[in-house]
């Protein structure tokens, strides 16, 4: 509807949300997640490239990294897919980020895009092997 709508993280709440504006500077919340246990973070960016906006969040609590897909009519908390949970393990890098020769990997930047790991600037990168996002790098030098 080109109305800028706002989207928001409650480590106290506890809750993922975003506010509809009507187009008018009303706003309606509609909460994605309520339990969320420390939510420190939101992203409303394109995470599967359908041209859509999806929501990307971040719970330190709850040790967890979530996105939910746009199917264009609302956001609803069933389309939560995990991305992260226990097993996420950081990694801090200098100089080249080095990937084992077996599988299909791909990395992304914070916001989604698809970078070469050749060319990596400083900055944060998650890696998916087959499909999936198995790790976060930071690269420092």
């Amino acid at each position: 509807d080109n109305d800028i709508d706002v989207i928001g993280a409650s480590a106290n709440y506890d809750d993922i949300s975003w506010w509809e504006n009507d187009g008018s500077e009303n706003f309606t919340e509609h909460v994605i997640d309520s339990n969320l246990d420390g939510a420190i973070a939101v992203y409303a960016i394109d995470i599967d490239n359908d041209t859509d906006i999806d929501v990307l969040s971040a719970a330190r609590d709850a040790d967890d990294i979530s996105w939910w897909e746009n199917d264009l009519v609302g956001i609803e908390e069933e389309d939560q897919k995990s991305l992260y949970k226990d097993d996420y393990i950081s990694t801090i890098i200098y100089g080249p980020l080095v990937l084992p020769e077996v599988g299909n990997y791909k990395i992304f930047d914070i916001t989604g895009r698809e970078v070469d790991a050749a060319h990596l600037a400083l900055g944060i990168y998650f890696i998916e092997l087959d499909g999936r996002i198995t790790n976060k790098v930071v690269k420092v030098r």
